[in-house]
Order: C-alpha cells, then sequence, then structure tokens
C-alpha cells in the first residue's frame, strides 16, 4: 500500500493538475474523469479567449506568396475540433510538421504573449511572442525548454545568433 501511495504521489507532482492526480489516487477513474476534461476544456477556453482577441488564429510566413521551406516557415494556428488551441509549422516539402500544444497563454502587455506549449507530444517550452496588430505579423522573442535552457533569447536563435525573424498574416481563405 506504502508503494501504492508513494507512486501516486510521485505521479501528482508531476500531473498537469496535480491535486486532481492525487484525488485520483483514492478514487475510481471514470468518476474523476469529467472533473479532468471539465478542467481542461475551462483552461483551453481561457487561452483562445487569450489568443483570438490577438488574431493569433490563421496562418503566418515569411513570405507567404512561396512556399514553405527551412526559411520560411509556414506557421498555421488553430482551435481543434475538440476546442484546444495550437499551432503547426510546417518547413517545406519532405519535413515533417511540427505540432505545437497550446497549454496556457497570457498576454504581458499591449502586444505580448507568454505561451506554455507542448512540441510533438512531449517537449515542453515557455515561448514569448510579439504581437503587432497594426501590421499583422509576429515573432518569437524568447523559447525556453522545461530544464531553462534557452533556444531564442532576446529575439535570436542561442545556437548561431541568427534573428528570429517576422512572420506576416497570411490571407486565409476565409478572409
Amino acid at each position: 500500500m506504502r508503494s501504492q501511495f508513494k507512486a501516486a504521489a510521485r505521479r501528482a507532482a508531476v500531473s498537469a493538475i496535480p491535486a486532481l492526480a492525487l484525488f485520483a489516487a483514492c478514487v475510481p477513474p471514470a468518476a474523476i474523469t469529467p472533473v479532468i476534461t471539465s478542467a481542461l476544456a475551462a483552461t483551453s477556453a481561457e487561452t483562445v479567449a487569450i489568443l483570438e482577441p490577438l488574431g493569433f488564429f490563421g496562418t503566418w510566413a515569411v513570405r507567404c506568396d512561396e512556399p514553405p521551406g527551412p526559411q520560411n516557415v509556414f506557421r498555421t494556428a488553430y482551435v481543434s475540433a475538440a476546442g484546444e488551441p495550437g499551432f503547426s509549422e510546417s518547413l517545406g516539402a519532405g519535413l515533417a510538421d511540427n505540432i505545437y500544444r497550446i497549454l496556457d497563454a497570457r498576454q504581458d502587455g499591449e502586444n505580448q504573449l507568454m505561451l506554455s506549449i507542448e512540441l510533438n507530444s512531449g517537449i515542453r517550452q515557455q515561448l514569448t511572442m510579439v504581437v503587432d496588430r497594426e501590421r499583422l505579423r509576429v515573432r518569437t522573442l524568447t523559447n525556453r525548454l522545461a530544464d531553462g535552457k534557452e533556444l531564442v533569447k532576446n529575439g535570436a536563435v542561442t545556437a548561431n545568433g541568427a534573428r528570429t525573424p517576422w512572420l506576416i498574416r497570411c490571407k486565409d481563405e476565409a478572409d
């Protein structure tokens, strides 16, 4: 019994909803699922409510009139059928898209977004993006992994110093 409690406590420490995970050790899963689903739906709805007024959802690229490629990433931000916000990045033909699930978002001032994301179902990151609503463009200012390693700092890729590009809003078919 003690090892089961330790295992449950360990799971709770790394859970996205620690209190519910600890509760799960004592209550049948069927009784908890609706509560977790409801909590996640509320978080997703709150995140969408932050992102939508900023015009975040849609397709963005360095050059919308050219095909996606390593120097012309196409980012498509969306709300899934389940109501979960996310975005994908297309790097061009023959390369797998990166899929990002937005776990949390908050607006920091007039034009900055702080995003907690999960890349390709496993890599947690914190992004800071600047949103220029007048010019319909976005840019990544920081990207930090869960372990604290910075991939982008002050708008520059730490590995090579390259500045992150501005992505402009592409005209969507619905526009």
